[in-house]
């Protein structure tokens, strides 16, 4: 059990690394990601997917939606005040505020029901 708990905390944490993109460069938000995907897995207790996810799916619906609000701030013509960099979007995740938002903007479970998590706003709202 230990070695299969391992397992899965490499391979998840390789497949969010993998995919991350420039969100690379805020490690918070990478852990963020990670812990709420393992909370996800752990909920659905090892639940073997059932949805066919298409390949890009992660990016997509993930990783794109938080670039985008991200590099939407740095393109800004605007003085450093009113414009943020990684690292100001990086302190978001500092705080236990984070928690209150889902990781994906993409309402279904792991399951591919609708999630109950569906009520909670993606992270992007938290971001802006």
């Amino acid at each position: 059990p230990a070695v299969a708990s391992r397992v899965v905390d490499l391979v998840l944490f390789f497949c969010v690394w993998g995919e991350g993109a420039n969100i690379r460069h805020m490690p918070e938000c990478m852990w963020f990601l990670y812990h709420k995907m393992m909370e996800e897995y752990t909920l659905s207790e090892g639940f073997t997917q059932t949805r066919s996810l298409y390949a890009g799916h992660f990016v997509d619906n993930v990783v794109a939606p938080i670039f985008d609000v991200v590099s939407k701030s740095m393109k800004s013509k605007a003085d450093h005040p009113e414009k943020r960099n990684y690292d100001d979007y990086n302190e978001f995740f500092w705080s236990r505020n984070c928690l209150n938002y889902r990781y994906s903007s993409d309402s279904e479970s792991i399951d591919g029901k609708t999630s109950s998590h569906s009520t909670i706003p993606p992270i992007t709202v938290g971001l802006i």
